[in-house]
């Protein structure tokens, strides 16, 4: 009994690091698919610039509305603005 114990937990113990190293080649060569081999690393300012074809983005046109402070919006305080005829 103690023999075939021993076989049973020695099998499990190959199985289970089998299966684990397995899953660690599968994901590593999927990887190395997925990012390639020099695609793992980040690129620099002048590949980027490369890669870009040196053309920069164009500016982007915003309109800034009037700044209010807070509690300057009649609606929002409850008081009338001046000038504002009561209703």
């Amino acid at each position: 009994m103690r023999r075939t114990a021993l076989l049973v937990i020695a099998g499990w113990l190959a199985a289970a690091v089998g299966a684990t190293l397995t899953g660690v080649a599968a994901v590593t060569l999927i990887g190395q698919g997925l990012v390639g081999a020099e695609q793992g690393r980040p690129m620099t300012e002048e590949e980027v610039a490369a890669a870009l074809g040196g053309t920069s983005p164009a500016p982007v046109a915003t309109t800034a509305a009037p700044s209010r402070s807070p509690g300057s919006d009649p609606a929002t305080t409850g008081v009338p603005a001046a000038g504002a005829s009561p209703v």
